[in-house]
């Protein structure tokens, strides 16, 4: 199904608006497999955010993660009214926050609106996302400095990213920590490892998850250099040294996949990724993929990869036609049919 998932499945906010309107309950399950699916929905979505009564600040990074257009003083409203998630979701909390609100616009209002962030504890919790960036890492930096000129309480896990992240400038993650007082990981040659790490990106492009790619082609055609395989090598060995106990942070897959694949002839190991099953389909694929590990075939075949395939089918059948999608989603959800078996039975009729 992914080799076949070509383009970037895409759905307009007044389609998603639609189907919440017939059953407002759905919005957790819905926005989550717009995030793991791997959709584009483009468009106004402040009508989807009033229609979300209770949403939690997981809701909402799914939702603008996913959102085409960005809107930072929208996501700022609806995130400062979100309910906190439960402590074993903050890992996918995280990962989904990078793609939400490491956005150059959403960046540069964060560091407009110090104030607001730092006494919204949803905030504060979406933060630990920033230490997966890899784009617009300065206005990241620029960001992150204000909030601890103006001592934000920002999340003691955000401190060991930032350290693992080798696109943050040395001088800001020795800052970072020294001011948050953690422990020290030294990341040899911080910016080499990042010119490393972006050839690898280079070379693995065409394998690499679409969220993941770049249009830089920097050392194209041209091989790893001794130089760089000794700082990946070192790399992926620190991180996976770090997080032995739990396992390499979603947040940081793209860091950890890219560099591990791209030193080639390894295999990597489940302990390692072990907390990423929530991560989106594509890239749980394509990682293990490169990593060198067998696809579960229950990652194929589950329920959510259905109903997203199911709802890519129904994008294309039904485009924008509002009534269309009515009686698409009553099928579903009030006729309990879900998503796979409304489209399936789209497809029939």
């Amino acid at each position: 199904m992914f080799a076949e998932q070509v383009r970037t499945p895409r759905l307009p906010a007044d389609v998603i608006g639609v189907m919440l309107e017939v059953d407002p309950g759905q919005s957790e399950s819905l926005l989550a497999l717009l995030w793991r699916g791997g959709f584009i929905v483009s468009g106004d979505v402040g009508h989807i955010t009033r229609l979300l009564r209770h949403p939690s600040a997981l809701d909402v990074v799914h939702l603008f993660a996913v959102a085409a257009d960005e809107d930072p003083e929208l996501l700022a409203r609806t995130l400062e009214r979100a309910e906190a998630v439960a402590p074993d979701r903050t890992q996918e909390l995280y990962a989904a926050s990078t793609s939400a609100i490491g956005r150059p616009a959403t960046l540069r209002w964060i560091s407009a609106h110090v104030d607001r962030v730092k006494n919204s504890d949803s905030w504060l919790a979406v933060m630990p996302g920033l230490g997966g960036i890899t784009k617009s890492v300065p206005l990241a930096e620029e960001a992150l400095t204000r909030l601890m000129k103006g001592r934000a309480r920002l999340p003691r896990e955000l401190t060991a990213m930032i350290q693992m992240n080798p696109w943050f400038s040395r001088g800001f993650a020795i800052a970072y920590r020294r001011r948050m007082k953690g422990r020290r990981i030294r990341i040899m040659e911080r910016a080499a490892t990042a010119r490393g790490w972006s050839h690898a990106r280079t070379i693995l492009m065409a394998d690499l998850p679409r969220s993941w790619q770049t249009l830089l082609k920097r050392g194209e055609g041209r091989p790893l250099d001794r130089w760089s395989l000794r700082l990946l090598t070192d790399y992926t060995e620190t991180m996976e040294r770090f997080y032995s106990s739990q396992g390499i942070p979603q947040v940081l897959a793209p860091l950890y996949v890219i560099a591990f694949a791209g030193l080639g002839d390894r295999n990597g190991t489940r302990a390692d990724i072990s907390g990423w099953q929530s991560l989106p389909f594509e890239i749980l694929f394509k990682a293990n993929t490169l990593l060198g590990l067998a696809n579960d075939p229950y990652l194929l075949q589950n329920r959510d990869q259905q109903n997203a395939h199911g709802l890519a089918v129904a994008a294309d059948a039904l485009g924008g036609n509002r009534a269309a999608w009515r009686d698409f989603a009553a099928r579903a959800y009030a006729e309990e049919l879900g998503i796979a078996a409304a489209s399936a039975q789209l497809l029939r009729s």
